[in-house]
């Protein structure tokens, strides 16, 4: 992280005056500023907003210049207010003034790439599918066992495609029997799963 911020820096001291009237630099400052504290106060919940970023300022951008409120208010009905009173939040969400200071806003957003990666917590991503429709049948360890068999299946056929010898694998119990006999006869196409 510290090195994007740096090349960030660099970057927005060799074209502070880019935008008329807009001290490039301060821009970015603030704006690490104001990400790093809101990161400091909500942790992981900020990176929901911080992935929204760009959107945030295409909305208020649409807002503003464009007259047209909807996209912002779809995309931010259902953030938690705690997200929404943050001085991120509010300076994303804010006036957009003219062309120039659109461009601006355009220009930074890509700085929420230099904050990092949330915590992926995958059990808890896991439920949130399933509770948004996931259906999950209770008798699918059969068709795994399928699945993974048809995969082993392909993986020997292929294997030996390129190697002209089979793969060092076990002829053990636990070897699917059409598999083995696929094997022993050298037989891939006639036998079926």
């Amino acid at each position: 992280m510290c090195s994007s911020w740096a090349a960030v820096h660099i970057y927005s001291t060799l074209y502070n005056n880019k935008y008329p009237g807009y001290s490039l630099n301060i821009e970015v400052r603030e704006c690490l500023d104001r990400m790093r504290f809101m990161l400091v106060q909500h942790v992981q919940l900020a990176y929901k907003l911080l992935k929204m970023w760009p959107s945030l300022a295409i909305g208020a951008i649409l807002r503003d210049l464009e007259h047209s409120d909807e996209f912002l208010k779809t995309i931010t009905q259902d953030l938690p207010f705690s997200l929404k009173a943050t001085d991120f939040y509010k300076h994303e969400v804010s006036t957009i003034m003219g062309p120039t200071h659109a461009m601006i806003s355009l220009d930074i957003i890509g700085l929420w790439k230099t904050m990092g990666h949330p915590i992926v917590d995958m059990d808890e991503t896991t439920k949130s599918w399933m509770n948004k429709g996931l259906v999950m049948k209770q008798d699918l360890g059969e068709a795994a066992e399928d699945i993974c068999n048809m995969f082993k299946k392909e993986f020997c056929r292929q294997f030996y495609k390129s190697h002209n010898k089979w793969p060092a694998v076990s002829l053990g119990f636990k070897l699917n029997p059409h598999i083995r006999t696929c094997i022993l006869e050298n037989e891939w196409g006639r036998h079926q799963l």
